[in-house]
């Protein structure tokens, strides 16, 4: 009973991989036919010229730099060691 249980069960793997490679069928391609009146119409375009005087406008911006100096002091962060402490750490791993 059970070597005909795998015999069905190997046949259908079998069968699902052979459908799974057959490639699918293309698209079919339809042409549609299609035929459309168009009218013709005239355009009429006029062209008209003005003589407009000109107002100049000028704008004048103005840039101020001011230059401030600013007093940084630098407090060492608490918990970091010194550097005289680094270096008497190192100094005791080299001998």
């Amino acid at each position: 009973m059970k070597g005909k249980l795998w015999i069905t069960i190997g046949l259908l793997v079998v069968v699902a991989m052979v459908l799974t490679a057959c490639p699918a069928p293309p698209p079919q391609v339809q042409t549609v036919i299609e035929t459309v009146i168009v009218e013709k119409e005239k355009i009429v375009t006029e062209v008209q010229t003005q003589v407009v005087p000109v107002k100049e406008t000028v704008q004048v911006i103005a840039t101020v730099v001011q230059e401030t100096k600013v007093e940084v002091v630098v407090t060492p962060t608490p918990g970091l060691p010194t550097p005289t402490a680094r270096r008497t750490s190192s100094s005791c791993l080299k001998s």
